[in-house]
């Protein structure tokens, strides 16, 4: 019982031990991949960024060089609008042209160089802030004033300015106003957006102010500190020529459900690798356990055999002895000497046969002279009539070194099995056996030349099942073969030992 307590517990540190390293593995292997996942998404924020505010930069570039084409393509009929020298003809006209070339546009208008408006395209879309930015524009020298977005009255009614100077002859005599839509803005915002991230277009000097998101796709004109304060900014970058600042956000949950992910593998791959490890260990437990079942019943059956062979060399024999020496006393008796004599020769065989089973129980000639003398005694008792095959024995000398007493018993049984094997089913004319030793190896060689088996064939011979069972105890690998193409069988016995 303690041998497999034991056992067991060895099992037990051995599972505990590989599923704390495999645990240790999916923990450095989950923190790694966060980083990656992590870098992964840094990157594609900067790149999302980066050429998203380039777009827009354009887009705002694109919209400027338009209006001063136009202005510059325009300009006589633009100075006559404002000093209202043109019929309603004209005016319908200029109209159509705008719509031509501007078809995003929201509304536009012509003031003087004071910034006073001169001519209204749709004066309710000219709010507030639009008549403020004109005025800074004309106190400014026509300064190019940086673009921001303009709240409407209505959602589809947000925009954003352009305004150029208007010249006639050379002459510096206005401004010409266009406020654009939103619609290209939140395109370009959505096209540069990857999933788990949103852009934001937010007030430079106050980051917490969004002017235009995807979500909404109009002007957001309200406080949002919660939204940028509770996400992670990975970057952002100033848009020239206006006063947003772009901005990628990403939501929690993305890193969450990341985490997530990682840990739910993990615990899968820990758990495959803890039921396959107790899999495997339970069946290595159960060979163990059927091992050393089987050693301990050896052990025991080999201890009553040496008992039983002591007992009846010590009282069997010498009562028998006792009996024999008392019968020669009665030979002198002329009546009595046919039936002593008779007494006698019967004890003489029964000790002769008591003898022989002491012998085949546990030998003497193997605890006292050592494996080959023990292997050689047989061998000339059982193999020497004039029908039996010739035999050669080799064995290293320092067998009986090399090897404990249970070893040398099991080896020494397993010789005679294979022995008798060839006496019974060989049929040959001579066989051989060598032990030889080196590096750490002893291998035993028995060859026949008889006809020869195939021993994945035989599998239920007592004589086979008893090999190799006595060659797992000594943790031996045994194989049967034909030595190439002569006939006969070889059987071949490989086991490490210990030298010192």
């Amino acid at each position: 019982m303690s041998l497999t307590l034991n056992a067991l517990s060895q099992y037990l540190r051995l599972v505990l031990i590989f599923i704390s390293l495999v645990l240790l593995l999916q923990v450095w292997q989950g923190y790694t991949s966060y980083q990656t996942f992590k870098e992964f998404h840094q990157h594609l924020s900067l790149k999302s960024v980066t050429s998203t505010a380039r777009e827009i930069d354009l887009l705002i570039d694109s919209h400027r060089r338009a209006v001063s084409l136009f202005v510059e393509q325009k300009s006589e009929m633009l100075a006559s609008i404002l000093a209202k020298r043109n019929s309603q003809l004209d005016i319908s006209k200029f109209s159509s042209d705008i719509e031509k070339y501007f078809p995003f546009h929201l509304t536009y208008l012509i003031a003087d160089t004071d910034g006073k408006i001169r001519f209204f395209h749709e004066e309710a879309l000219v709010g507030d802030s639009c008549k403020a930015e004109i005025s800074s524009y004309a106190d400014n020298d026509h300064f190019k004033n940086p673009v921001f977005i303009h709240p409407g009255k209505r959602d589809d009614t947000e925009h954003f300015d352009v305004l150029v100077p208007l010249s006639d002859q050379g002459k510096e005599v206005g401004i010409f106003f266009v406020s654009f839509r939103l619609k290209a803005l939140h395109r370009i915002l959505a096209h540069g957006e990857v999933v788990g991230h949103q852009l934001l277009l937010v007030k430079q000097d106050d980051l917490s102010h969004i002017e235009l998101t995807t979500d909404q796709g109009q002007h957001a004109n309200y406080d949002c500190k919660t939204l940028v304060n509770g996400n992670k900014i990975f970057h952002s970058a100033d848009i020239g020529n206006s006063r947003w600042t772009l901005i990628d956000v990403t939501d929690d949950s993305l890193f969450e459900k990341e985490v997530k992910r990682l840990v739910v593998q993990g615990v899968f791959i820990v758990g495959i690798f803890s039921l396959i490890s107790w899999l495997v260990l339970r069946i290595l437990r159960n060979e163990d356990l059927n091992y050393g079942k089987a050693r301990e019943l050896l052990v025991a059956v080999e201890s009553e055999r040496r008992r039983i062979a002591m007992d009846m060399h010590d009282q069997v024999l010498s009562e028998l002895s006792h009996i024999a020496r008392k019968t020669k006393q009665l030979k002198q008796s002329e009546t009595l000497a046919n039936d002593v004599n008779m007494i006698q020769y019967s004890l003489e065989q029964v000790t002769n046969s008591i003898r022989s089973i002491v012998n085949d129980l546990h030998p003497h000639f193997l605890d006292n002279l050592g494996l080959e003398a023990a292997i050689l005694s047989y061998l000339e008792k059982n193999c020497s009539g004039d029908h039996s095959p010739k035999w050669h024995l080799n064995i290293d000398e320092s067998v009986d070194y090399v090897l404990s007493r249970a070893q040398r018993f099991n080896l020494y049984k397993i010789i005679l099995e294979a022995i008798n094997n060839i006496q019974k089913h060989a049929d040959c004319s001579q066989f051989s056996i060598n032990i030889s030793i080196g590096d750490g190896i002893l291998e035993l060689v028995i060859l026949d030349n008889g006809k020869g088996f195939y021993a994945s064939r035989i599998r239920t011979g007592f004589g086979l099942n008893n090999i190799e069972t006595r060659a797992r105890l000594l943790n031996a690998q045994t194989s049967w073969d034909k030595p190439g193409k002569l006939a006969g069988s070889q059987f071949s016995l490989i086991m490490k030992i210990h030298q010192e």
